[in-house]
């Protein structure tokens, strides 16, 4: 009878727990992969091909530091924007985002942390990649963020969406993104759809 209590209590405990973590964004279910692209390790899902997605994101962080280092340019010495990005990508805290999160990518504290959505986490159990076009232009959105003195409540301001297009088409003159017209050819993209584009 003892035994039957404790394991009864010890259940509802686990499973308050579970509860617990799924509402705050889970465990993360993350692992340390390193990439055999950059040689650094990257906090991905612990997933299959997870080396694939420790792959993707050496990839995303050498796109955003090309943009980063156009910026160091002279030319841009006084581009309070484009400074405030170089000063703030910290390019080794970018990881992958937990299946069981509500959000599908966000950036923390102006730079502090960008977590990435790259599979499609409406397609259990095989969590396809996003390609990585999709998945710049979420990036470059996050990336924005960054650029950005406002701070977002809820809405992004005129200067949010002008340092975005800027982005947009800096990062597509680098060539590291691809203009799509969202509003002509919406993409899913975990769990939602793009349909528009500042450009």
């Amino acid at each position: 009878m003892k035994f039957a209590a404790v394991g009864a209590a010890i259940a509802v405990a686990m499973g308050g727990y579970l509860l617990y973590l799924y509402a705050n964004g889970g465990p993360g279910n993350l692992v340390d992969v390193k990439s055999s692209t950059d040689g650094e390790t990257y906090a991905v899902q612990d997933l299959p091909n997870k080396q694939k997605a420790a792959e993707m994101l050496a990839q995303i962080k050498a796109n955003i530091e090309k943009v980063v280092e156009y910026y160091k340019q002279p030319e841009f010495a006084s581009d309070k924007p484009t400074q405030l990005l170089v000063e703030r990508f910290h390019p080794e805290n970018i990881m992958e985002n937990s299946m069981t999160s509500k959000d599908t990518s966000y950036s923390e504290n102006k730079g502090e942390k960008i977590v990435l959505c790259l599979r499609d986490k409406t397609r259990a159990p095989e969590y396809p990649f996003v390609q990585m076009n999709t998945v710049m232009f979420v990036v470059l959105h996050e990336v924005a963020h960054l650029m950005t003195e406002e701070l977002s409540t809820g809405k992004h301001t005129s200067e949010f969406w002008a340092n975005f297009r800027r982005l947009l088409e800096d990062a597509s003159k680098i060539g590291v993104y691809e203009p799509v017209n969202y509003s002509r050819t919406p993409v899913e993209y975990c769990g939602m759809q793009i349909t528009d584009s500042p450009l």
